[in-house]
């Protein structure tokens, strides 16, 4: 008789299923709900800072490893210490109200989400991991659950906003949608339609909603551009698809066909007012002034911060992190701040926002950060090309996601907000994660070369196994 064992599939310790749990529950409440489900909570302690607490929890229970070794987490980890000393300078030699320094350093010291998901992916089985990943059942339904609770939001947002309820306490309703914050997902969707891990229904969808954003926003459209030079591939389906939108441009040019948006319209005019406003300002501004007019002032208020941090200079640091910078350069009024909550605070950068708060030492160390983490993924991007496929796939949504969020937040409020800097910052901690791993696999690599490890063990390293 021969008996046969089956072991049974590794299970993550609860730790990790626990802190992942928040971790996706974060990103799919974000994306699904925007900003509107930031709000969850007693202000100023919101879903974001009551996630941290149980993650922090969770990372003490699991135990503490080394952090990422790229040179990029340790700038994470500089940055994030100065932007606290700064902080403190601000409340206690400054005289800048506490809230508003925590709200300034939010985007920064949620770097913690990017640490903490790295610590749970270099600590899960990985055998685990890549069940996980690789469940279409789960994916699928994830990648529906956003796709339709995005087109809700969108059709009640644009069509029938007095119909939404408002969050308890506070007054934004309950969905919001905003074209920049829905390329995220959609940016990640279409990645995985570009590799056939999506179905064409889904990609079709993200597809659509991702061209009216286009139509709504600037950014966005530059965004998806950005989107179809790392995700498009010139197969028969994709050149097809290309083909059935130039033939709808067509005819919509054609019959003077548009597509009321609110303050903006799905037509072939608009996105030429889109595309010109990028390209040639000037020549856009003739078709939509309202759009020349945004650039100008944002424009003046960056190079008005510009100014003042090389005359000043804002070396140590700039106005602090209780600055709004909006006040203070004149963009809005006193009586504004005073009668309006939700007054504009931040430039329409996130380059400019560092500066103007943080001087150029954390500036600096923010463009350091992300040049040093994007130019370490793009050599496994073009090396696991059709070697391997996993490495491929992880990169290739990390890169994607870091630089259309980098492009949104160049020209609007979006890496200052909880609802694009936490997913943003998990993407970072992933990204640590796929470089950590292809580097121990170059390593196991290189030895096999040597002969100095066997070729099954190094085979099972290579493709990611459980240990």
């Amino acid at each position: 008789m021969v008996l046969i064992l089956q072991s049974r599939p590794v299970l993550a310790p609860l730790w990790i299923r626990g802190s992942i749990s928040i971790l996706l529950t974060l990103l799919i409440g974000y994306w699904s709900a925007g900003k509107s489900f930031g709000y969850l909570g007693a202000y100023p302690v919101l879903i974001s800072e009551l996630s941290m607490c149980a993650l922090g929890v969770a990372w003490v229970c699991g135990g503490f490893r080394p952090l990422a070794g790229h040179i990029s987490a340790k700038i994470a980890v500089l940055v994030t210490m100065i932007v606290l000393l700064q902080a403190v300078y601000s409340i206690y030699e400054m005289g800048q109200p506490a809230v508003e320094v925590a709200r300034g350093i939010a985007p920064y010291y949620y770097c913690f989400f990017a640490f903490v998901a790295y610590n749970c992916l270099i600590s899960a089985p990985r055998g685990w991991l890549r069940r996980l990943a690789g469940s279409r059942k789960l994916v699928g339904a994830l990648t529906t659950g956003v796709l339709a609770a995005l087109t809700v939001s969108f059709a009640m947002n644009t069509y029938m906003p007095e119909v939404l309820p408002s969050m308890p306490g506070a007054d934004i309703a309950v969905v919001c949608y905003k074209a920049t914050d829905a390329l995220m997902p959609l940016a990640v969707v279409m990645v995985l339609w570009s590799v056939g891990k999506s179905g064409t229904l889904l990609g079709i969808w993200a597809l659509s909603l991702s061209l009216i954003g286009g139509a709504r926003s600037r950014a966005t459209l530059l965004g998806l551009l950005i989107l179809f030079i790392f995700a498009a591939k010139l197969r028969p389906r994709f050149l097809a698809l290309v083909g059935v939108v130039l033939l709808i441009a067509a005819a919509m040019l054609t019959m003077d066909v548009s597509i009321s948006l609110g303050y903006r319209e799905v037509s072939v005019r608009q996105y030429a007012a889109n595309v010109l406003g990028i390209v040639s300002p000037v020549d856009g501004a003739q078709i939509d002034y309202n759009a020349y007019q945004n650039r100008e002032w944002r424009r003046k208020w960056w190079m008005s911060i510009l100014d003042d941090s090389i005359s000043q200079p804002y070396l140590l640091i700039g106005r602090g992190w209780g600055s709004n910078l909006a006040l203070d350069y004149g963009v809005v009024s006193a009586y504004d701040v005073s009668t309006n909550a939700l007054v504009l605070r931040n430039p329409h950068n996130i380059f400019f926002s560092t500066l103007g708060r943080g001087g150029w030492m954390v500036a600096g160390l923010w463009c350091c950060l992300h040049f040093s983490l994007l130019m370490a993924l793009l050599p496994i991007l073009r090396a696991s090309k059709g070697r391997y496929p996993e490495f491929y796939l992880a990169t290739k949504v990390c890169l994607t996601f870091l630089a259309v969020g980098l492009v949104q937040g160049s020209a609007d409020v979006f890496l200052e907000s909880p609802q694009n800097a936490i997913p943003h910052w998990i993407a970072i901690g992933v990204s640590w994660y796929v470089i950590e791993r292809w580097n121990q696999a170059r390593r196991v690599e290189q030895r096999l070369e040597q002969g100095l490890v066997e070729p099954a063990w190094s085979q099972e390293e290579m493709l990611g196994m459980a240990r």
